[in-house]
């Protein structure tokens, strides 16, 4: 999605009729689809003193979604539901489902330059006097309470074990609830896409970076993931995953962690999308038989990082990486990622770029190949291109898409709509922004919560 600012898009319900949401035989809904936001949503402050919405929202467009699940360009349905207190100013906290960041957080997150962080119940409390579902925050709490409330919210204790079993609505607010046939469809069908197009599917788990997330994912089998972090490279290590692919650049300073996690595991595999990453491999080389496992990055029009492949540098240290230290660096494939799919607007425009992606790896590989490059492997990731995929891609050995256990929903939230004191339920845009906001995720089925998924932090 082209967006400019922050600002806050959800599909929103009252909490009272979020249980079996989605997955469950709900009236047709409507949900209201932006485009742009061409100004962000102001902090709580400002929209208290203002009184009236400051958010434009231009390019708007409504799209309808069938029955039990959530459309969008990206997928098919998301197992969100991100419950959120409205404050007695008459303006929503900018909950976790609403405050975009730029990467994923630690337990304790703060928003964007300029933008407050989320206030947790005790903080909030405090400062504006929330009402919560089935638990009123006096004003004046005690100052200890709320610092113990505030380490509860911020993961710093961990208490969360209590809901299990409990009813949804029961669980205090903010919270993360993944609704649990929603996400074990999502993981099937995008194996099944996958087996269909005859590619292996590596899952990328940095939107939710839980082992329970993974597995799901994996199919139980706990192999063959792609990290964004070696903070999440060496928990899924610790929770038995191998074969994991470190999908970020190599970074110099951080050599001696990945020479670590190699040695460790069966296959711990990294990204190069220059010659200096290449020179640092060689002046730490592994323990023999070890050998650096390493794709090329490739930037196939997503301008976010790798090496264009039509440039004359690339295709000269693709051959660098398979032949100048054989014994100490093997060629793995080449990798890219379209994520310029999350700016389309309707399944065309998505397989245009997915089309264009997977032409340009597949082109880049038969060059290689006749220059005598061995490539092995050829990867493209993204969750709209992997969620409506082109022929094309099944030339490709293996898609990772990442987002797609959660996908999202798009739309604008109007505050009007819902009287002071509501407990809302929202599905975000953003599912990655989101996740990063929570340190713990309540996974319901049949209205309870039935598991508790604590997500790795950090880098």
């Amino acid at each position: 999605m082209s967006r400019v600012g922050g600002g806050v898009s959800a599909a929103v319900w009252p909490l009272s009729q979020a249980r079996g949401q989605p997955g469950s035989q709900q009236p047709h809904t409507r949900v209201t689809s932006t485009c742009a936001l061409s100004s962000p949503v102001p902090t709580c402050h400002e929209r208290a003193r203002s009184q009236q919405p400051r958010t434009h929202v231009s390019q708007a467009r409504e799209v309808s979604a069938a029955p039990g699940t959530w459309s969008t360009p990206h997928g098919h349905g998301t197992p969100w539901v991100a419950a959120v207190p409205v404050e007695r100013a008459a303006v929503p906290v900018l909950s976790p489902a609403a405050v975009p960041v730029s990467s994923p957080a630690p337990a304790t997150p703060q928003g964007p330059p300029g933008r407050q962080r989320p206030l947790s119940p005790a903080k909030a409390a405090g400062a504006h006097g929330v009402t919560w579902s089935g638990d009123t925050r006096a004003t004046n709490a005690e100052p200890g309470a709320a610092a113990a409330q505030d380490r509860q919210m911020d993961g710093q204790t961990d208490s969360s074990s209590r809901w299990l079993g409990a009813p949804l609505e029961q669980v205090p607010t903010p919270a993360l609830a993944l609704d649990q046939a929603t996400l074990r469809h999502n993981a099937e069908s995008m194996r099944e896409r996958c087996r269909a197009l005859g590619v292996r599917l590596r899952p990328h788990v940095k939107t939710h970076k839980t082992l329970e997330g993974a597995a799901l994912a994996t199919g139980g089998t706990r192999r063959g993931i792609a990290v964004s972090t070696l903070a999440e490279a060496r928990f899924f290590a610790a929770g038995g995953f191998d074969d994991i692919l470190y999908a970020f650049p190599l970074p110099g300073g951080r050599l001696e962690e990945c020479a670590a996690l190699a040695q460790r595991l069966q296959s711990f595999q990294i990204l190069l999308d220059a010659p200096q990453a290449l020179a640092l491999l060689r002046q730490r080389p592994l323990t023999p038989p070890k050998r650096w496992l390493v794709w090329l990055k490739l930037d196939c029009g997503n301008g976010r990082a790798g090496v264009r492949p039509q440039d004359p540098g690339a295709l000269s240290l693709a051959r660098a990486i398979a032949e100048d230290a054989p014994g100490e660096v093997t060629l793995v494939g080449v990798y890219a990622h379209c994520g310029d799919t999350y700016g389309c607007r309707d399944v065309p425009a998505v397989q245009a770029i997915a089309r264009a992606t997977a032409t340009a790896v597949l082109d880049f590989v038969t060059q290689l190949r006749r220059a005598g490059v061995p490539c092995p492997q050829a990867s493209m990731g993204s969750t709209p291109s992997c969620s409506h995929p082109v022929p094309e891609m099944s030339q490709l050995t293996e898609l990772h898409p990442g987002n797609y256990l959660f996908y999202a929903v798009d739309g604008p939230l109007d505050f009007e709509r819902f009287p002071v004191g509501s407990i809302l339920a929202l599905i975000p845009f953003h599912a990655c922004a989101t996740a990063a906001m929570h340190p713990v995720y309540y996974v319901h089925a049949g209205g309870k919560v039935v598991e508790l998924w604590h997500p790795v932090r950090g880098w």
